[in-house]
């Protein structure tokens, strides 16, 4: 593939879940209008104070061409030192055209509450005429500012085609204030395994 573009890394933020224990989220877009990737390795790293490394992890995900999604890594384990920022880098990429069209799916109806901790409700309605599998679904709570407060992710087993189906994010704590708005990123793997 010519004149690809490497993926951008519009955030990358990180909570701790316990003591020593942190969820690393990055926001990331495929530019590439036809081109994504089978498989493409990523690291998180997180850094402390004076810039120095104090925890990574790598893992693998798909790159689905044109696309916005959400790269989640639900355990990081670091030292208690002062956690300062994260980054996340992929490796090289082998880009490909996918096998399958994009599904066309649509959110609707999102709803946020605190009861009594954080809570996420969306319906995703397949506007397609057959099912779709597997599809891996990002909430991210945004603050006034609109930045990342909260992430969660969820998945999708199976939607019937012109099925609509509500999926659920949870979180072990309340926001308050609330966020100020919910995105929601869903994708589903275009190549064949």
């Amino acid at each position: 593939a010519e004149n690809v573009k490497a993926p951008v890394i519009l955030w990358t933020r990180f909570f701790e879940v316990s003591p020593g224990h942190f969820e690393v989220a990055s926001l990331v877009e495929n530019q590439n209008q036809n081109f994504g990737a089978k498989s493409a390795l990523y690291r998180f790293r997180l850094y402390g104070a004076k810039n120095i490394l104090i925890a990574a992890k790598e893992g693998k995900t798909f790159l689905g061409p044109h696309e916005r999604f959400v790269v989640y890594e639900p355990d990081l384990a670091a030292s208690r030192r002062v956690r300062v920022r994260a980054t996340l880098e992929f490796g090289s990429i082998s880009w490909t055209a996918p096998d399958q069209e994009k599904p066309r799916i649509l959110v609707t109806n999102k709803e946020f509450s605190n009861d009594p901790s954080g809570k996420v409700r969306a319906e995703l309605h397949n506007e397609g005429l057959f099912a779709v599998h597997n599809i891996s679904v990002a909430a991210v709570l945004l603050d006034t500012d609109g930045n990342a407060m909260g992430i969660s992710v969820s998945r999708l087993e199976r939607l019937e085609g012109e099925e609509k189906k509500d999926v659920f994010f949870t979180w072990r704590h309340s926001f308050v204030p609330p966020p100020d708005a919910i995105e929601i990123f869903w994708r589903v793997n275009r190549f064949q395994k």
